[in-house]
């Protein structure tokens, strides 16, 4: 089983604040942060509508001189009027054919949910991205949120929030520039995203992502920025070989040491051609190299799986890394990594499809003291964008794996199947907006060592600047 949330020490994504302040958040963190400042909800931008095709310029019929008379009337005068009627029937056709067009554009996309259907601009959010996010607060008590994405043109792009500055940063992570040429993205890859905690002033930053010949790629960051925009020169790639080689489209998670009662350790999770889970695993700095970790014994996941990590902590207890995927025979599977090279599996009372989406997190520590006053809790979140189940809770509580039901209040998730949760609990979705796509942030309300009615209480944080203006 997995274990507790670790400290707010980070968090995802930076957003507007919105009424946060009259519904203080859960303390899913004996350590965490008491002060929680949420950003508004930012509308979303209306998007212009446009009409398709221009009239064109009916061609007169050629006159002739012969006097001869027609219906009464001469050639010339005949020919003439039949010119008009013509010229007012295109025109009336055209119009209407642009009309309906028009209308149309405005109120059918003409796309299903799972098609990737992009017509905007580069700098639009494509809409079969996925997502990472991570979050921590800083020594100032500030909180801090950072949400990675990909746009139309394949450059992966991240939005930083903090709480002091109370609004988003979009700075380009790979553009084609600094070495990195866009060709070495795969358009929709996985994403990993992860923060490792050194002390309260110094933080690493990790991000994993595909390339189009199945690759994994790394970029790191030792100093994070979440009020100033950042330059593609900021990340490096500390390594000058491929890490590691996925599925083709595998998902990708990563993790770090998140909190200073979380496990230590880097680690890259994603799917092998074999189908099975696999890790890679970074034991020191980054000069010392990756070890291969491999699953042998957990159970097969279906092809192209999505993965979630959730962080357990724990004091006195066990600390792990709780990753779910979706297992060969369709249902939702827990590997928990207690230790390096240890690890057990369960499964879990959910069915779920081949295009499911999961998000994860955790709250509380997972001591085996009696009286821990902030036992474990563990949330799973999944949405099948072939169902009309919308999005469905299973979590974990006192010890025990339990079936929730719908989350109402995530409804908007279902649609696009593409989440990322924190470590303290945020969510954030793909989700339909004007004909495009938005990113939206949601904070769970939940109580974890309360009553499982409210496990399903989620408030709207609002929208993730992703355009920079």
């Amino acid at each position: 089983m997995v274990s507790p949330k670790p400290e707010a020490q980070y968090s995802t994504l930076e957003v507007p604040y919105v009424e946060a302040q009259s519904h203080p958040p859960p303390q899913v963190n004996l350590d965490a942060t008491a002060s929680y400042d949420y950003p508004e909800a930012i509308k979303p931008d209306p998007v212009p509508t446009y009409g398709y095709g221009e009239p064109t310029d009916a061609q007169p019929l050629a006159s002739t001189s012969n006097p001869a008379r027609i219906c009464g009337l001469r050639r010339k005068v005949f020919l003439g009027v039949i010119a008009i009627i013509i010229l007012i029937g295109i025109a009336v056709g055209v119009g209407l054919g642009v009309g309906l067009r028009h209308t149309t554009n405005e109120t059918t996309p003409n796309e299903s949910k799972n098609s990737t259907g992009d017509t905007g601009t580069g700098t639009t959010v494509l809409r079969s991205t996925r997502l990472a996010a991570a979050n921590f607060t800083d020594e100032f008590g500030n909180d801090n949120y950072l949400v990675i994405y990909q746009r139309k043109n394949r450059a992966i792009y991240m939005s930083a929030f903090n709480s002091s500055e109370d609004k988003w940063i979009v700075s380009p992570v790979v553009d084609g520039t600094n070495g990195i040429s866009l060709d070495l993205v795969r358009e929709g890859t996985g994403l990993g995203l992860d923060i490792y905690y050194q002390n309260e002033t110094h933080r690493y930053l990790h991000l994993y992502f595909q390339t189009p010949n199945n690759v994994i790629k790394n970029l790191f960051r030792n100093t994070i920025s979440t009020s100033t925009t950042s330059s593609p020169k900021d990340w490096t790639s500390p390594f000058d070989y491929d890490i590691f080689t996925a599925m083709n489209g595998s998902s990708i998670r990563s993790y770090g040491r998140q909190c200073y009662n979380c496990m230590k350790s880097e680690y890259v999770f994603f799917q092998a051609d074999s189908g099975g889970i696999n890790g890679g695993y970074l034991p020191g700095k980054n000069e010392e190299g990756w070890e291969n970790r491999y699953f042998e014994d957990s159970p097969k996941a279906s092809n192209n799986t999505d993965i979630a990590v959730a962080s357990v902590a724990a004091v006195n207890g066990t600390r792990a890394i709780a990753l779910f995927f979706r297992s060969e025979s369709g249902v939702l599977t827990e590997l928990a990594y207690k230790v390096d090279k240890y690890y057990e599996t369960t499964t879990l009372p959910r069915g779920i499809g081949e295009k499911t989406a999961i998000a994860a997190f955790a709250a509380g520590f997972n001591e085996t003291d009696s009286d821990n006053s902030n036992p474990l809790s563990i949330q799973v979140l999944t949405t099948d964008p072939d169902s009309d189940d919308g999005v469905l809770l299973t979590y974990l509580q006192d010890g025990d794996w339990v079936s929730g039901g719908e989350v109402t209040d995530l409804s908007d998730c279902s649609d696009r199947a593409s989440m990322a949760s924190t470590h303290d609990s945020r969510v954030y979705c793909v989700v339909e907006s004007n004909g495009g796509v938005d990113i939206r942030e949601w904070a769970w309300r939940g109580n974890p060592s309360g009553a499982s009615s409210t496990f399903t209480s989620y408030e709207t944080i609002g929208k993730v600047n992703t355009t920079g203006s």
